[in-house]
């Protein structure tokens, strides 16, 4: 009896840097008109940075309510 192993078809978390993290917020700021992203800004950037989506939109996400909070 001949036992085969099966590949998985996991693939592993990828953490930005703080680096990569602030180039990716340049990227969307630059995209950006009074704050707000132009339509598939995000798009754009996640194919210039190679990352998913989802990274791109809580980065911006996460920056914006940062600005909230300085304001007040």
């Amino acid at each position: 009896m001949e036992l085969v192993e099966e590949q998985s078809n996991t693939t592993r978390r990828k953490f930005s840097s703080d680096a990569e993290r602030r180039a990716i917020y340049d990227a969307l700021l630059q995209k950006s008109v009074d704050e707000k992203l132009k339509k598939g800004a995000t798009h754009e950037v996640t194919m210039e940075f190679s990352v998913n989506i989802r990274v791109i939109q809580c980065i911006w996400k996460f920056t914006s309510s940062l600005q909230l909070v300085r304001t007040i």
